[in-house]
């Protein structure tokens, strides 16, 4: 017995020490993600080595798969990623955002039929209140009891970015599909949370131009313009249903705005949190620490 307590403890000392030298920085990955840090790809081997060790000594979590799913897709190993976010799912398939971050790879991939659904599943998923948030993430509410803590501010930033993300990426995946009556109807209802989202006044346009609405499709691109003065393509869309209309003045004064607005820059989506939006990391913070 005492033996077997000697190799336990040996092999959990030499776990720590492997762990040790594995460890980011700080709090890299999360602080990463936030927007705090700039990638550094040794910051990422050492995370991902980091949550290699942690998989293989300890009992399945499947917040350590998909921390080690996001390190290599910043790595370019894209297949792994989804290998690993795959089996970060079959551990526990309720938690939306592993549903979120797969969908956005394999959109990335062109796989826009499986990445819809991903999307969608991601959305089934999002939790509807605050309770819901703390249940499905085992976060405890004494966690929000910190005086540091905002108790609110967190729910509904990360909830309410990731709930229009996906409105913005299933808009994107359908036109893409040339489903233009899905676009039509998810972008509107988008728009009906978010009604400052220029993207969904976009996507909706070009949803209504293809479904022959032309009329319809020039309201939201002009909205869409209202709202991000520098986007092109909402210019150049409306320039199209400007020369539908034989309005060849509209059309050419539109065709020079985007041109403007290009060398300008264009307009460019804020970002949100990083590509993946990735946040189980500081959940895994929270189990740890609560």
């Amino acid at each position: 017995m005492a033996a077997g307590l000697g190799a336990l403890f040996n092999r959990s000392q030499a776990v720590d020490d492997v762990l040790n030298e594995s460890r980011p920085s700080g709090n890299y990955v999360y602080e990463f993600s936030c927007g705090l840090r700039p990638f550094d790809e040794g910051e990422f081997r050492r995370a991902a080595g980091y949550y290699k060790t942690l998989i293989s000594s300890g009992p399945p979590v499947p917040l350590f798969h998909a921390n080690l799913a996001f390190c290599q897709f910043y790595l370019r190993d894209v297949s792994k990623a989804v290998e690993t976010y795959r089996k970060a799912i079959a551990l526990d398939p309720d938690i939306y955002s592993f549903y979120f971050d797969l969908g956005y790879i394999t959109m990335l991939q062109g796989n826009y039929t499986m990445a819809a659904q991903l999307f969608q599943q991601s959305r089934t998923l999002l939790p509807q209140d605050r309770q819901e948030f703390l249940r499905k993430f085992h976060i405890s509410p004494k966690y929000f009891d910190q005086p540091s803590i905002d108790r609110d501010s967190l729910f509904i930033r990360r909830l309410g970015e990731d709930l229009r993300m996906i409105y913005v990426q299933l808009s994107f995946i359908y036109l893409q599909l040339k489903e233009y009556e899905k676009t039509l109807a998810v972008a509107t209802e988008g728009i009906r949370f978010y009604p400052a989202d220029p993207q969904l006044y976009y996507y909706a346009g070009e949803a209504s131009l293809h479904a022959g609405l032309p009329k319809e499709a020039a309201v939201f691109f002009s909205k869409a313009i209202d709202l991000a003065p520098n986007y092109v393509q909402a210019y150049s869309s409306r320039a199209r249903v400007m020369l539908m209309a034989g309005n060849t003045a509209l059309y050419e004064q539109d065709t020079a705005n985007a041109q403007s607005a290009g060398q300008r820059g264009g307009w460019q989506r804020p970002a949100h949190f990083s590509e993946l939006h990735h946040w189980h990391d500081a959940i895994l913070f929270f189990q740890l620490y609560r």
